[in-house]
């Protein structure tokens, strides 16, 4: 009897890489889906109780071929049990296999996705990853085929596809919603932690969506006005042509800064203490922060501040601190790189201006 496959419907999403597998192969996936239940009557899968039938997660094996049915969400909503029809699951798998084992790869599918997407619209003014409302259900299932024998990856919570539709169903919201200014800022908040966090995860990471962010010992990126207003198109010129070679590096000593500009676009490089940085390293922090703060789609092109450190080494930069910001960790403790704009108003443009000049840079201070 063969398995009708589900298909994934929006807000519901599938990803097919071989990160959760290689060489695997069809047959075993075939062999494995029918290892599981037929049943056609509305389950409750118990979290976390592996001693009763009906349980989550779950796997199964064949060969190559491991098909694992999870729960995600935050830890905090968590409910006891989630209702699932066990032949649904059969169906979920039959499309991971057929969409992407006929390929020899692994991947995974979600059934329950609309629960995060009415929790994210509904939130009003609590937070979708540090508050979750346990009232409101913000869990779903994913459904995975792999080619590894460890099977808590739990991609519905570490997989990056996941922050992003949630970027994205966050954008639409706040473009709907441009004259509520209390939702508009909650929106506007929640979409830049969904933006800097998708930047930190990866497929078959540890790092989850909703966990909270922003200790103190992490990499933190802040956007700040004063810094002006330079161009995207000038600061891609620095990105991909006004940097050094990748596996090259550049010593930076305390109070001696080093800037590289183009037309409206300035970067700062400095250190607290001597360093010695790739400029890989700086190639990483530098579009992070430029997504950030020059790209963001919430608010015009603002200039900011990169430092792994409670403070950055300007006094006069990165005062509008957002330290629930935090980005890749590409700079080592006390290193500090900052984009400005030729127009900005601060003490590290005066800076930029005698260091042009051949002057010194203590009148500055």
């Amino acid at each position: 009897m063969s398995v009708v496959p589900i298909i994934p419907h929006s807000p519901d999403l599938y990803v097919c890489d071989r990160a959760y597998g290689d060489l695997i192969l069809f047959d075993d996936c075939t062999s494995a889906i029918g290892q599981l239940s037929n049943g056609q009557d509305n389950v409750n899968y118990y979290l976390n109780r592996p001693e009763l039938e009906y349980h989550l997660p779950f796997s199964t094996t064949t060969g190559t071929c491991t098909i694992t049915v999870e729960h995600a969400g935050p830890d905090l909503s968590a409910p006891q049990f989630i209702k699932l029809v066990p032949v649904d699951i059969k169906g979920m798998a039959e499309f991971v296999k057929r969409r992407c084992a006929t390929y020899g790869i692994g991947g995974f599918t979600t059934d329950g996705f609309d629960s995060l997407v009415d929790y994210l619209e509904n939130s009003g003014d609590r937070d979708l990853m540090y508050r979750p409302d346990q009232s409101h259900n913000m869990w779903f299932v994913t459904v995975s085929i792999t080619g590894h024998s460890e099977t808590n990856l739990k991609p519905g919570d570490t997989d990056p596809v996941v922050a992003n539709a949630l970027r994205g169903y966050a954008q639409e919201f706040l473009e709907t919603h441009s004259d509520d200014i209390k939702l508009k800022e909650h929106f506007s908040e929640t979409l830049e932690r969904l933006l800097i966090r998708s930047w930190q995860m990866k497929r078959r990471g540890s790092l989850n969506w909703w966990s909270p962010q922003g200790a103190s010992d992490e990499m933190t990126y802040t956007c700040d006005a004063d810094l002006g207003s330079p161009a995207l198109v000038d600061c891609a010129q620095i990105q991909w042509q006004g940097l050094g070679p990748p596996s090259d590096t550049i010593t930076i000593v305390p109070g001696v800064t080093k800037f590289i500009s183009q037309n409206t676009c300035n970067l700062a490089i400095s250190a607290a203490v001597a360093l010695t940085l790739t400029w890989s390293q700086i190639q990483t922090a530098f579009s992070t922060l430029m997504n950030t703060c020059v790209k963001n789609p919430i608010h015009s092109p603002q200039g900011g501040t990169a430092y792994f450190a409670p403070h950055p080494a300007f006094s006069g930069c990165g005062t509008k601190v957002r330290k629930d910001l935090t980005g890749l960790n590409a700079l080592p403790p006390h290193a500090n790189l900052t984009i400005f704009a030729s127009n900005a108003s601060s003490e590290l443009n005066c800076e930029w201006q005698a260091a042009r000049q051949g002057r010194s840079a203590s009148s500055c201070k």
